[in-house]
C-alpha cells in the first residue's frame, strides 16, 4: 500500500500546477481548481503547519527549488522521504517473497 501512495503522490507532483491565488489543478484542465482540504483553514481561517506542504512538493517536482523553499521548508525532505519508499518498499517486498518471486518474474518476463 505505501509503494502504490508513493507512486501516486510522485504521479499527481508532476501532473499538478499551482496556479494564481496558491490553488493546485491538473495540467491542462481550465477553470477547475483542487479544493482546499486544510480543516484548520476552512474552520478557523488560519494556516496549519502543513500549510503550503503541497504546493512545495508540487514546484520541486517542476524544477522551482527556491519557490519551493519559499513556500515550505519542509518540502524537500518531505519529498526525499517519499521518493525513498519506492527502493525501500521494493526492496521489502522482494524479501517478503524470497527467491523463489525473484526467479518467477524472471522466467516470466516473455510471458504475460
Amino acid at each position: 500500500m505505501a509503494l502504490a501512495l508513493a507512486f501516486v503522490v510522485v504521479a499527481l507532483a508532476f501532473s499538478l500546477e499551482e496556479r494564481p491565488g496558491g490553488r493546485l489543478a491538473m495540467f491542462g484542465v481550465e477553470g477547475l481548481t483542487l479544493p482546499n482540504v486544510c480543516a484548520s483553514r476552512i474552520v478557523l481561517g488560519t494556516t496549519c503547519p502543513g500549510c503550503g506542504l503541497t504546493r512545495s512538493i508540487v514546484r520541486l517536482a517542476h524544477g522551482d527549488w527556491r519557490g519551493s523553499w519559499r513556500i515550505h521548508r519542509l518540502g524537500f525532505p518531505t519529498a526525499l522521504l517519499i521518493l525513498a519508499q519506492i527502493p525501500y518498499r521494493l526492496v521489502v517486498m522482494g524479501r517478503r517473497m524470497g527467491p523463489s518471486f525473484v526467479r518467477r518474474l524472471n522466467r516470466g518476463q516473455g510471458a504475460s
